[in-house]
């Protein structure tokens, strides 16, 4: 009788060490799914921050000298953004380690003039609006 007492333990526990792997598997399977999307997510959000500063400065550019505007940038709560603009690009990456995601795209401005600025180029908080100018063909952002 022994032996067959021990015997249905050790299936039960092939049989329960089966389930918990396939467990873990589909776990993980969820979890990297979901790591996935928010970068998608994150994706999206750079892009269309991305196309919304380029059209401001686009529009002061094209609208000529003495045009001003006060615009602000979409954000979603708790994400992390670094906006640069250097040259003819505007560069934005939303988030940080894995998930992060990065855009850039093309404006029609040479040169941009505002603070802050670093070695990088300027540096844009998206939390705070920023009043947009262009003065005599020279387009600046000012916070």
């Amino acid at each position: 009788m022994l032996g067959k007492r021990a015997q249905a333990a050790i299936e039960f526990m092939v049989f329960f060490g089966f389930f918990a792997a396939v467990f873990l598997l589909v776990s993980l399977t969820l979890f990297d799914r979901q790591v996935d999307d928010i970068g998608l997510k994150r994706g999206d959000l750079a892009k269309e921050t991305c196309f919304s500063l380029r059209d401001e400065i686009n529009d002061a550019v094209a609208l000529g000298d003495g045009y001003w505007k006060k615009f602000r940038i979409k954000t979603w709560e708790g994400e992390q953004y670094s906006i640069r603009i250097r040259g003819g690009t505007v560069g934005i990456s939303v988030g940080e380690g894995e998930g992060a995601a990065y855009f850039a795209c093309v404006i029609s401005a040479d040169r941009i003039e505002g603070h802050p600025t670093d070695s990088e180029g300027m540096m844009f908080d998206a939390k705070k609006s920023a009043m947009i100018k262009n003065t005599a063909g020279v387009i600046s952002i000012e916070q």
